[in-house]
């Protein structure tokens, strides 16, 4: 097998490694912005900073993840794109 297949087969398994990754961190950033919230009391915001503070936590449920399995994603697409 020549560098370009050894590429392709690292590259493939890095993406699939950092996706399983991504989906395997989902919980523990599940749990972190679970207890942050309840922290912050944010079942009854109290004002404008206090509900700002409750949408940004639900947003980085999403956004984490999302980033990790988009990076895992870019990493298996970008095998086509390395030269030798």
């Amino acid at each position: 097998m020549n560098k370009r297949g050894f590429i392709f087969f690292y590259m493939l398994a890095l993406g699939i490694m950092v996706i399983v990754l991504g989906l395997a961190l989902a919980p523990v950033i599940k749990q972190f912005v679970d207890d942050a919230r309840t922290s912050a009391s944010c079942a009854a915001p109290t004002d404008d900073w206090n509900t700002a503070l409750c949408w940004s936590l639900d947003l980085i449920k999403v956004s984490a993840t999302g980033i990790i399995i988009l990076v895992g994603i870019a990493l298996i697409t970008a095998k086509g794109w390395v030269d030798l």
